[in-house]
């Protein structure tokens, strides 16, 4: 706490020494209140100090330093300018950056092309340049720097080491989410091990696909071409992602594939899967996938090539949707360019990647507005899916109900697996405490989507809950997988038994919990009807008097930080009553009302420098200054007591 007050304590001189004692006193009232705050442990103090601070010190260099602002700014301007020409890093000789694999060990920049063409029901086709990087995925891999231009994994290593390259790639952001080694080869050794491929199975890999660039990635599909240690593909994996942040990975096999083609010019790698992820809402979940792929290191290792092509048939056969990248110029080694070839590179094609994302939103335009094409609502994603990143109330709400989940286990017959989506921690097992281990039966649940978190408190019946979410429901709504849905009954959905291990019992919180019992509401629609429901011709309303949850009860008697799990169920619940449950819109307001009130505390603060005002205002101007914190001490308190 005393290097954030150290801020304030400077602004307030600063501010204190060209307005006077009154500004000063009416800015040391703030740290008083932040003391409040941080007693309280509210978690948006530090935030609303740095937007103070940083407000404060814009206004003073503005007014009293505009020439030293002028020139910060030239500063920054000019360094971003030249990084792009400073040396090259030489992390490593050309022998050991091959690593016994010739070019496969070659990172490049790749400029490329992709080309989509729509069969049915309406024609439909475009062309735009796409940039990509290739990146070598070695046997022995780790974070290094391909001159100035390309960076890998650096972000594990050291602060004072982890200097990024103008593109970046981060093996955290592939494959499955989570794991102890997040490099590329550690994730992609990983996830082959999860398929049933062993180490041995493999030796090096090439990774193709589009890169950060100043932190910015939209990437919709990568390629992994994986190698013997004889430079022979023996796999590929697809990475599918969708505009939601959901991943699928498909594993192909070239050793199982019969329609390999190999001439003096290419081997082309050739593989069929069905569709069982969403993309785009305009195809369904139906179909199939074929895949032509070019080995681009074949026949050609000193100027690869890539040339992959995607076919989307329908469930008939017919071919719907062909898209295809490739390599449109010759690539640039990062290692062997000049500071004038890095120059032109960066200044041609920094700005594809952010023009993905507008791109894709353009096409969907025509194709709604222009082809009338019928719109495919997401559907919730299969267990052979990817999650998107969870929200931070999703992985707040995740900790209490897997406690909740081993207190059901702990009163029931029943051992309980729980598996929670990548990313959100690690399964676990529960085992009652009323029968012997080995006697007990098992269930497993398995959460398909950080949603079921979000959706689950959103029911006042832990037994609805799970039949909505995933019993009694359409199966593309589905957020959580049971493997025995007729154990269920065993647990004590409707009430545990709270004279166990109360001792950590919340007697506090009277009005939060008030909150959230008038502010429950049912989670959002599902995508896609109930055929049960579809057929109805009139409405139903739930009359049963509306209560705490068993989840709301079991949290009231046992967790002694009740405070975080009522703020999560109040902004859900706000959130889903007033802004269609979108609750970035409600951050986004906050802040702009916490921005807002210490414009307004700053402006009153220099109003009463001068001294000319009685005591009177001046104590209203300090009230009104304060007022930031009082929103953020008013919050708190609700939700803590």
């Amino acid at each position: 706490m005393a290097n954030l007050i150290l801020p304030v304590l400077v602004s307030s001189a600063l501010i204190g020494f060209n307005h006077g004692l009154i500004a000063s006193i009416c800015l040391a009232s703030w740290i008083s209140s932040w003391s409040i705050r941080y007693f309280l442990d509210d978690p948006e103090a530090a935030r609303d100090l740095h937007r103070f601070v940083a407000i404060s010190v814009l206004l003073v260099v503005w007014n009293f330093w505009k020439p030293l602002s002028i020139l910060a700014v030239l500063l920054i301007t000019g360094a971003v300018a030249s990084s792009s020409l400073r040396p090259r890093t030489a992390s490593r000789s050309s022998k050991e950056d091959l690593d016994g694999t010739d070019r496969h060990c070659t990172p490049l920049l790749i400029p490329s092309c992709t080309t989509h063409s729509r069969m049915f029901p309406k024609k439909h086709s475009f062309v735009y340049s796409y940039l990509l990087v290739g990146i070598p995925v070695g046997p022995t891999d780790h974070p290094r720097r391909y001159g100035s231009l390309i960076s890998v994994d650096t972000d594990l290593l050291p602060r004072h080491q982890n200097r990024r390259g103008w593109f970046h790639v981060q093996g955290s952001d592939y494959l499955e989410r989570g794991g102890q080694d997040n490099t590329l080869k550690g994730k992609l050794a990983q996830y082959l091990r999860s398929q049933g491929v062993d180490d041995e199975s493999w030796h090096h890999a090439y990774l193709v696909t589009a890169p950060k660039f100043l932190g910015y990635q939209f990437n919709p599909v990568s390629f992994w071409y994986i190698y013997s240690e004889e430079n022979e593909l023996r796999f590929m994996v697809l990475e599918v992602n969708n505009t939601f942040d959901e991943r699928r990975m498909y594993l192909l096999k070239a050793a199982d594939n019969t329609s390999e083609k190999r001439d003096s010019n290419a081997m082309k790698f050739v593989e069929t899967w069905p569709k069982d992820f969403h993309v785009s809402p305009f195809n369904s979940r139906k179909g199939s996938y074929a895949l032509t792929a070019r080995d681009p290191f074949f026949g050609s290792p000193q100027t690869p090539k890539f040339d992959n092509s995607i076919v989307l048939n329908s469930s008939e056969g017919r071919a719907k949707l062909v898209a295809r990248v490739f390599s449109e110029k010759s690539p640039l080694d990062p290692r062997t360019a000049t500071k004038s070839d890095s120059f032109s590179f960066i200044s041609k094609w920094w700005w594809v990647g952010f023009m993905t994302f507008p791109r894709i939103l353009r096409q969907a335009s025509k194709l709604y507005f222009r082809r009338k094409l019928d719109i495919f609502f997401r559907p919730e994603i299969l267990p052979t899916s990817v999650a998107r990143q969870p929200t931070a109330e999703e992985v707040a709400l995740e900790a209490f109900f897997r406690r909740y989940l081993c207190a059901l286990a702990k009163q029931s017959p029943l051992r309980v697996s729980y598996s929670p989506p990548p990313g959100m921690g690690t399964s676990e097992t529960f085992p009652s405490s009323k029968l012997p281990t080995s006697a007990s039966e098992d269930i497993e649940i398995r959460v398909l989507t950080p949603a079921f978190y979000s959706r689950f408190v959103h029911y006042a019946h832990s037994s609805e809950a799970f039949d909505r979410e995933c019993i009694f429901t359409e199966e593309r709504n589905r957020t959580v997988w049971i493997s025995r849905p007729e154990l269920l009954p065993d647990l004590p959905l409707a009430k545990l038994d709270n004279s166990v291990d109360s001792k950590d019992k919340d007697r506090n919180g009277r009005l939060g919990w008030a909150l959230v019992k008038k502010l429950r509401c049912p989670p959002a629609a599902a995508s896609y009807p109930d055929k049960v429901d579809s057929i109805k011709t009139h409405t139903r309303e739930d009359i049963r008097v509306q209560k705490f949850s068993p989840l709301d009860e079991y949290v009231h008697e046992h967790c002694p930080d009740t405070h975080i799990y009522r703020r999560c169920l109040v902004k859900l619940f706000l959130a889903q009553r007033y802004v269609a449950g979108f609750t970035e819109v409600l951050d986004f307001v906050d802040k702009a009302v916490r921005v807002g009130l210490t414009c307004l505390s700053l402006y009153l603060v220099r109003s009463v420098g001068d001294g000319s005002h009685n005591y009177s205002y001046i104590a209203w101007t300090i009230f009104m200054a304060n007022l930031v914190h009082s929103w953020g001490i008013a919050k708190e308190l609700t939700y803590r007591y």
